[in-house]
């Protein structure tokens, strides 16, 4: 399968809205603290899983079935929270188990992937020698024991931002679900390997972000894994996609490209809702 590279938070991942609630001062060595940090996936570019090295075997889907060798293109739904939407259609949550104290300028943290559900962009078409053409919905969630994995900060204390490196580890199971019939096969468990590679962030929030406070409790898996709900803090002074460029930057001005608007109770005048920014545009 192939790996996933996060390089910024609107890359591979879209970061969710959240704000510092205590924050160190800028130009200052903070202490970061332990608390999660929830993403969006893009549907545009949608993520891959490129089952290439590693297919699905044979005989999988049908009798006669073929190795699936193709690539499955997959974006974001949102997970279950208490409260409610709490994280803004997050589908990704990640914890920061420790606190990094960065007065040497840099620092490293464990952290967990604690919630993740996909599904794909589109539906699969598998060939049974005795039915013809087949098609298939897949989802993807956490499933199992879920590893640690190192993330390494740096902090350039000019600004109070800096970068991070590292990687996230997490086992993923796929359900396969056949649309004409409601068949579901699986789970089906592969690991995964997210490349963390100079992702900016910053102690405090851009202007317009949100916060939120935990604890909070998030469904980590979907139906036919068995994952379940985890009680997790809220965010703390850590906020990936920022940049010493971009700290002071208007959040509407750097994500406003992001607003998904739909038709409200009211005539001509539409409900308006961006994942980063404040819910009340300007």
């Amino acid at each position: 399968m192939r790996t996933r590279s996060v390089t910024t938070a609107l890359g591979a991942l879209c970061l969710l809205a959240v704000c510092v609630l205590a924050a160190s001062p800028v130009n200052a060595q903070p202490i970061i603290r332990h608390g999660i940090d929830a993403f969006r996936t893009p549907s545009i570019p949608p993520t891959d899983m490129d089952f290439g090295t590693d297919p699905i075997p044979a005989g999988f889907f049908c009798s006669g079935s073929e190795p699936f060798t193709k690539t499955l293109h997959l974006v974001g739904v949102p997970v279950d929270t208490v409260p409610a939407n709490v994280l803004n259609g997050a589908d990704t949550v990640i914890e920061r188990l420790q606190d990094v104290n960065l007065i040497s300028g840099s620092g490293s943290t464990a952290v967990v992937v604690r919630a993740l559900r996909l599904t794909g962009a589109d539906t699969i078409i598998v060939s049974c020698p005795d039915e013809g053409e087949t098609e298939w919905k897949v989802d993807a969630c956490l499933c199992g024991n879920q590893p640690t994995s190192q993330l390494h900060l740096t902090f350039d204390a000019a600004c109070g931002c800096g970068v991070a490196n590292g990687s996230l580890r997490l086992n993923v199971c796929l359900r396969f679900t056949r649309v004409d019939t409601g068949e579901v096969l699986g789970p089906l468990s592969r690991p995964v390997e997210l490349l963390v590679q100079n992702m900016p962030w910053c102690e405090k929030a851009g202007p317009g972000h949100l916060s939120v406070a935990g604890p909070i409790s998030v469904s980590s898996g979907c139906t036919d894994c068995d994952q379940k709900a985890s009680s997790l803090p809220g965010t703390s002074n850590f906020y990936p996609g920022l940049s010493c460029s971009t700290q002071t930057v208007d959040c509407w001005t750097l994500f406003g490209h992001l607003t998904r608007c739909h038709n409200s109770n009211t005539p001509g005048h539409p409900h308006c809702v961006n994942p980063i920014c404040s819910r009340e545009q300007p």
